[in-house]
């Protein structure tokens, strides 16, 4: 397999996504294969901008967007995430943008959840034997 040719390695300055390179994706999935570290390092770098700058845009603070985009990376080496993407179904920005929001929802919910739990103090033990 060779490469696909793209405009940048590192993601362009303004947030835009650069060309999908479905060699490094698919080498990203292969979590076993000898290349899948360095192709996961490629991805990484190449949509870490764009992810932020999508974050950012949605009034999060640069340290927040950054620690949504680690989160997120995490999040499709831990789940396996990308080894559900094809390439003939569609665009794999959407793709990635989709399941960015996805995760995005839940880490709100989860964050809420947690609010919550604190500011709904445990009711004596009293309060149950009675």
């Amino acid at each position: 397999m060779t490469p696909d040719k793209s405009s940048s390695s590192a993601g362009s300055d303004d947030g835009q996504f650069d060309k999908t390179r479905w060699s490094m994706v698919s080498g990203a999935v292969q979590s076993r294969a000898p290349c899948a570290q360095k192709a996961m390092a490629e991805f990484s770098g190449l949509y870490w901008r764009p992810l932020c700058a999508f974050a950012g845009r949605r009034s999060r603070s640069p340290e927040d967007a950054q620690d949504l985009v680690r989160g997120f990376f995490e999040h499709l080496i831990g789940s396996r995430g990308l080894a559900t993407v094809e390439r003939s179904t569609g665009r794999f920005r959407s793709f990635l943008l989709a399941s960015f929001q996805s995760f995005i929802t839940a880490e709100n919910r989860r964050a809420r959840a947690e609010t919550v739990k604190i500011l709904i103090p445990r009711p004596p033990k009293s309060f149950f034997e009675g």
